[in-house]
């Protein structure tokens, strides 16, 4: 049975609350009472949102539950992988990207917690250990336990769990010297293991995520049985488009010129240059001189009449 869960936070400055949770049921494969269980699980997991500044789209919180029952497939459920080895929820069609990752168990119950092994492995390939070597030898029954970085601290190492919590931890691996933690054998991951759910932020919600769930160690107490596990995502949406801006067309001047015809001064003709007096040549002077040098008075007045005719 895979459920999926979506909030939104109230929306600053309003007196919006919180939309109804929609679960959709597919199949009860984990029983009726682990889907009960979910039902009252979701909400608490899936409260989760920030508010982003004004003109971002806010986080949201989007929560998938996958109910089928996990237990060790090896030696009357005693040792080795799960018997769905991952048990994978996939994701599709969620746009933006992961800005936090929380995981819950479901009915999760144990004959000897040091037993478990759990890892979570996301599409963008990061191996997180969720849990291992963790509550001693202790036994206990109806976990829902949420792994998430921001929980106040870790499960504990040798002392042991309580059952029927509903509480929150840190990613908590208590590696044991001389035997490291390996989901290989049955067709896991290798390792480096991480131990830090942020190592997902920034990457895409679409794809398979897959939980390893493993017995490490042979002996015959059953080191788990699970009734199914939700996947918690906050996830930032894209940014939204810009809004179409509206194209004013251009707008046209049309300037009517009116013909003005020149004006013409008149100008007063300019005064009359006085006349220039002729300069004087002295031919005639010269002429009349040599008049005087006429021998009779008859030629001298020829002489004269010749030489007046000259200019002066």
């Amino acid at each position: 049975m895979v459920c999926e869960g979506r909030r939104r936070g109230r929306k600053p400055g309003t007196g919006q609350g919180l939309r109804a949770l929609r679960v959709p049921v597919i199949e009860l494969r984990g029983g009726l009472r682990a889907a009960a269980r979910v039902a009252a699980l979701l909400p608490a997991v899936a409260l989760l949102s920030v508010a982003a500044s004004p003109g971002v789209a806010r986080a949201e919180t989007r929560s998938f539950t996958h109910l089928e029952t996990l237990f060790p497939a090896e030696e009357g459920k005693t040792v080795g992988a799960a018997n769905h080895y991952p048990s994978a929820i996939d994701v599709a069609g969620v746009l933006g990207t992961v800005t936090k990752v929380s995981v819950t168990t479901v009915d999760l119950k144990s004959e000897f917690g040091d037993d478990i092994d759990m890892l979570l492995v996301g599409p963008n390939g990061v191996r997180v250990m969720l849990m291992s070597d963790t509550c001693g030898n202790s036994e206990f029954a109806d976990e829902d336990w949420t792994f998430e970085d921001a929980a106040p601290g870790f499960l504990p190492d040798q002392a042991p769990c309580a059952s029927g919590q509903q509480a929150s931890f840190k990613p908590t691996n208590y590696e044991e010297p001389g035997r490291p933690d390996n989901f290989v054998p049955g067709g896991g991951p290798a390792a480096p293991y991480e131990t830090a759910l942020f190592l997902f932020d920034g990457s895409s919600p679409d794809g398979a995520w897959d939980l390893f769930l493993r017995d490490d160690t042979p002996n015959e107490l059953v080191g788990f049985e699970l009734a199914g596990w939700t996947l918690s995502l906050e996830i930032q949406p894209p940014p939204e488009p810009p809004s179409p801006t509206t194209t004013t067309p251009p707008t046209t001047t049309t300037t009517t010129t009116t013909a003005t015809a020149p004006t013409v001064t008149a100008v007063p003709p300019a005064p009359a240059s006085p006349p220039v007096a002729s300069a004087k040549t002295g031919k005639r002077a010269k002429a009349l001189a040599r008049c005087k040098t006429k021998k009779t008075t008859k030629a001298r007045a020829l002489c004269r009449r010749r030489a007046r005719k000259l200019p002066v």
